[in-house]
C-alpha cells in the first residue's frame, strides 16, 4: 500500500493548492475541478490542472497569464495526479462521484487527505461530505 494521497477542490486560485500539496507532500493528487458551464461558456476549473502553456494569472488582477498548469509548477507527473470533473453548482451527483473515487484511494494508500478550500460552495461541500463519510479520510 503506498504513502499518501491528497485530494483537492480548485476553484479560482491556484495559491491554496500549491500550499496544501506543499505541505501534505502527497505522492497523489486528485484534483475535483469544475466542469465547462453550458449556461455562460466559461472554462471549468479543470483548465488549471490540464491546460496548455502560460495558463495561470499569477495574481487575479493580471492581464495575462504567466503561470502554467499546477502540475507543471510542481513537478508532477502524468501517474502523480488524476483529475475529476464535476458540475460546479450540484452536491448530489458530484458527492457520489468523489464517494467512489474516496474508496479508491482508501484502497490503494494509507493516508487520504482531503482539502476542500478550493471551488465553489457545493463542490467544497460535496467533498467535505464525502470525506466526513468515511472514517479512513483527513479533513
Amino acid at each position: 500500500m503506498k504513502g499518501t494521497a491528497l485530494v483537492v477542490s480548485v476553484g479560482g486560485s491556484h495559491e491554496p493548492i500549491i500550499t496544501a500539496i506543499g505541505h501534505v507532500r502527497p505522492e497523489f493528487v486528485l484534483f475535483v475541478c469544475s466542469k465547462d458551464d453550458p449556461v455562460t461558456g466559461s472554462k471549468g476549473s479543470y483548465t488549471q490542472v490540464l491546460g496548455k502553456g502560460n495558463i495561470i494569472k499569477t495574481t487575479i488582477s493580471d492581464e495575462k497569464a504567466t503561470l502554467p498548469n499546477i502540475p507543471t509548477q510542481l513537478d508532477l507527473t502524468d501517474d502523480m495526479y488524476d483529475v475529476v470533473k464535476i458540475d460546479s453548482d450540484e452536491i448530489g451527483e458530484p458527492y457520489q462521484e468523489i464517494t467512489e473515487r474516496l474508496k479508491e484511494l482508501t484502497a490503494k494508500f494509507r493516508r487520504v487527505v482531503c482539502d476542500y478550500t478550493g471551488g465553489t460552495k457545493s463542490m467544497g461541500g460535496a467533498l467535505l461530505l464525502a470525506a466526513v463519510d468515511n472514517d479512513d479520510i483527513e479533513v
